[in-house]
């Protein structure tokens, strides 16, 4: 079995004190490391699935633009962190390589601006900014293994519970979705059915 650490929130915190953090994830049998979205003062999930607000997100590296100009996309203006923090971020990631761990980064697309709003599945402007910036990221952290994606998804959580039906899979077929099924080719109704068939199915 591989176990590996995921850090989505609080880099930061990692960041700042990874020898002594390292050391005791390698001493609980920790082999690997999963981090991202690659931002600082991200917010931060609170108890009742609530994000505090109030800091500035700062990406944690200066965007290349000539990547986007090869994919015909504009280049990224999120602020960015200062070079002492994007340094010790960079002395981190090559510190868990150094020790022998798989080293990948979630959703390496986070950052690529306002110039990637539509869907993904349809949306050449969208695809093409997405994949600059998984390009410009993968090449800014040449010592990591690869990326992990998240979606686009069909809602895959059964409680009801989950982040109030945020991903619900008996939740996640709404009249709104009808137009954007026809658009992908997909029939809205036969969906739903199947769907419908399946809850019955488990009751």
């Amino acid at each position: 079995m591989k176990l590996w650490m995921d850090v989505m929130r609080d880099i930061e915190h990692v960041m700042d004190d990874y020898e002594r953090i390292f050391d005791g994830w390698a001493a609980g049998g920790i082999d690997g490391l999963v981090i991202g979205p690659l931002f600082f003062n991200q917010p931060k999930l609170m108890p009742g699935t609530h994000f505090e607000s109030g800091r500035q997100p700062l990406a944690s590296f200066a965007p290349n633009p000539r990547v986007y100009q090869q994919f015909g996309a504009l280049t990224p203006t999120d602020p960015v962190a200062g070079i002492e923090q994007q340094r010790r971020f960079d002395q981190m990631l090559q510190a868990a390589k150094e020790r022998g761990w798989a080293v990948w980064l979630f959703q390496a697309s986070a950052g690529a601006g306002p110039d990637a709003t539509g869907n993904p599945i349809v949306d050449d402007q969208t695809q093409r900014v997405l994949a600059a910036r998984m390009v410009d990221t993968l090449q800014h952290y040449p010592m990591v293994d690869g990326a992990i994606m998240d979606g686009p998804e069909w809602g895959y959580e059964i409680a009801p519970h989950h982040m109030n039906h945020r991903s619900y899979i008996f939740n996640d077929l709404p009249e709104t979705a009808a137009a954007k099924c026809q658009e992908l080719g997909y029939d809205y109704a036969a969906l739903v059915a199947a769907k419908d068939r399946l809850f019955a199915n488990l009751h």
